[in-house]
């Protein structure tokens, strides 16, 4: 369920209802019961890949760069001594309670912690350090979280679903690459078959902070399209096509009128709120949210109409008017635009 309503978990992929308590607990269980490995992590290689970032701002308009900061201001005095004073308790938390663990602190933010030598520690803190420099400059995000956000990171899916077995005993669901606790901001994460981590979850609790009344839509759109992150271009962020572009492909080429009907941008309008988010089609709502939201960066509009839904959330909390302003069409006469890129060559690449 999304923290933009405070409600419970954030999962990259699959949602889990029921989860909780002690966390550095089940990590350290994990690390002494996932056995042993020949496999190294692919940790070094994957951060040396990734240039520096830069305080250039990425594709946007004037009216973009007008609009908003050109870094994110910083925390109060009030607000830094808190959120100081929380990542100093829990780095010496974590490293009290397991000596041996792999500790960084990343954006004066985030907590990576590695109980298992396989788990891509490196690779992590190269993308999250690189996912907070990015963000809080060139007028993306405007406003910073104020507490910690602890990110244990596993060396595989079934050492994550082996965390969440200890708690919840046989998983009903499986538990995909990550997992957001808004209550307890707590990160679990591990890579995919490649070896590569995402940014989503990373994503999520800047995400939070910056507009937590987001439409339920956009506040896992906009993480979603950090799952396979580019950093190419020095200074700027994109999101490059995966599996989530064949899922609408699919969609649109289904014998069932109403999934083929469903993939349309006033369809996912619609979805404002958890309950209409989740069912048994999320999978395809995160779809449409990620293309819904890469389209937009394709077209340099996406990091002023995400300034602009967030300073406009009281008078347009649908965010229809905001979208319509910013794209020049209404979600329902944009569609066929959107649907036309979904099926093109340039969907498959990258802005």
């Amino acid at each position: 369920m999304a923290a933009s309503h405070g409600t419970g978990l954030m999962w990259y992929e699959c949602p889990m209802h029921r989860w909780g308590t002690a966390l550095g607990l089940l990590f350290m269980l994990v690390a002494c019961n996932d056995g042993p490995s020949t496999t190294a992590a692919p940790a070094a290689a994957a951060a040396s890949t990734i240039p520096p970032a830069s305080s250039a701002p990425g594709p946007a308009s004037a009216w973009a760069v007008a609009a908003t900061p050109a870094v994110a201001p910083p925390l109060s005095p009030r607000r830094a001594t808190l959120l100081a004073s929380d990542v100093a308790d829990l780095s010496a938390l974590y490293r009290g309670a397991s000596p041996r663990s792999r500790i960084q602190v990343v954006g004066d933010l985030f907590i990576l912690i590695a109980d298992d030598p396989k788990a891509p520690f490196d690779a992590a803190v190269a993308l999250t350090q690189h996912m907070v420099d990015v963000l809080y400059t060139g007028g993306r995000l405007a406003h910073r979280p104020d507490r910690a956000v602890l990110v244990f990171l596993y060396p595989s899916p079934s050492a994550l679903a082996l965390a969440i077995s200890y708690q919840e005993g046989d998983a009903k669901e499986p538990p995909g690459l990550g997992l957001f606790d808004p209550e307890k901001r707590t990160i679990l994460a591990c890579p995919d078959a490649k070896g590569q981590m995402s940014g989503h979850e990373i994503a999520h609790p800047m995400i939070l902070a910056d507009f937590p009344h987001a439409p339920a839509w956009a506040m896992e759109g906009l993480p979603s399209l950090f799952e396979v992150v580019d950093f190419s271009t020095p200074g700027e962020i994109h999101g490059k096509a995966h599996f989530r572009l064949q899922t609408l492909r699919d969609a649109l080429a289904s014998k069932d009128p109403a999934v083929a009907a469903s993939v349309s941008l006033d369809a996912l309008f619609a979805m404002t709120t958890e309950a209409t988010f989740r069912g048994p089609r999320e999978y395809l709502h995160y779809s449409l949210a990620r293309e819904a939201v890469r389209w937009l960066d394709a077209r340099g509009k996406l990091w002023i109409w995400w300034s602009s839904l967030r300073e406009g959330a009281l008078e347009d909390p649908t965010g229809v008017a905001t979208f319509t302003k910013v794209v020049g069409k209404s979600p329902a006469a944009a569609t066929a635009d959107w649907i036309a890129w979904i099926q093109s060559r340039e969907a498959e690449g990258t802005p």
